[in-house]
């Protein structure tokens, strides 16, 4: 039974993280290239590999935990643990990032749902 529960886990992370890819490209295309992204719903944690506009390499940004809310009818994310492959992108994430509570705009409010 819970080989059956992981297999299903694991598709519907796969299915979320597809769209969550074509989403950050979308958003983020004037930085860059999204490579790839994964994220994984049981431990809560996201990456996402970019090559930033003028890199050669690719820079990796990992969410090591995220809290997902609705409050007032808002869906609200808050990053607790951000790591990079570069460490001034890393120094900025968690100086900016980290404890900040961010609303998620309703159009992407039901895909964030399914993480709830």
């Amino acid at each position: 039974m819970n080989s059956l529960k992981a297999v299903l886990h694991g598709g519907k992370d796969r299915a979320l993280s597809a769209s969550l890819k074509i989403m950050a490209q979308r958003h983020l295309k004037r930085f860059g290239d999204v490579v790839d992204l994964h994220l994984d719903t049981s431990r809560k944690t996201l990456e996402i590999e970019m090559v930033l506009s003028g890199e050669d390499s690719p820079v990796t940004v990992h969410l090591g935990s995220y809290v997902l809310e609705k409050r007032s009818g808002k869906t609200w994310l808050t990053i607790s643990e951000i790591t990079a492959s570069r460490v001034w992108i890393q120094r900025v994430a968690q100086e900016f990032l980290v404890g900040r509570a961010f609303e998620i705009p309703p159009a992407y409010a039901k895909l964030v749902e399914f993480l709830l």
